[in-house]
């Protein structure tokens, strides 16, 4: 679009116990049934946060009538 010049790069994890960027091509081929068994999406009523527009941009989160949203949200959120 900008013309701009780019290489594809991904991480890899290091035996040493660090991660690096590497080209895109030396990488290893990911373990995709991995990494869909430790993803979970979830479809239910707290996604309704959302549905407005605009909703949690920056504005949105500084709302005083939207605090109790912002703090449930903080509160349902999981890593």
């Amino acid at each position: 679009m900008f013309h701009l010049e780019y290489s594809y790069k991904a991480v890899k994890y290091s035996e040493s116990g660090r991660y690096l960027l590497v080209n895109h091509q030396e990488k290893q081929p990911y373990d995709k049934q991995k990494l869909k068994s430790l993803t979970t999406i979830y479809d239910g009523k707290l996604n309704d946060i959302g549905n407005e527009q605009y909703s949690l941009s920056l504005k949105w989160y500084e709302k005083e009538k939207n605090k109790l949203m912002v703090e449930k949200m903080r509160r349902n959120l999981s890593t």
